[in-house]
């Protein structure tokens, strides 16, 4: 089932991941909206899934919580580390996972 927006509690998902960017991720150098919502496929069930690029962070990491009523997962990277991600972690089924998702997103900040 595709997210039926008139049947969903929560706020429109751009304006949400605009006003997150600006209270918890203001000093990011790039925001990418990927995942199944930001390729039009989500369902009511779904979360919003984020890369957010840092000039540098220590290491690479992951953020899961709620924002505004949507479930939010952020993937921390800098140019290095998602390098790395892209270039040799693969998913289960033996695709590189990250480099997947991007491509299928949209660049809105």
């Amino acid at each position: 089932m595709l997210f039926d927006e008139e049947n969903d509690m929560r706020n429109e998902p751009l304006p949400t991941i605009q006003k997150l960017i600006k209270e918890r991720y203001v000093e990011a150098k790039a925001v990418f909206r990927v995942g199944s919502v930001a390729a039009n496929h989500g369902t009511n069930a779904s979360d919003l899934d984020l890369v957010i690029l840092y000039e540098r962070v220590p290491k690479a990491y992951r953020e899961a919580f709620v924002y505004d009523g949507w479930p939010i997962d952020a993937f921390i990277h800098d140019l290095n580390t998602l390098r790395y991600f892209c270039d040799k972690l693969e998913a289960s089924d033996g695709k590189l996972a990250l480099i997947n998702m991007i491509p299928t997103g949209s660049k809105k900040y």
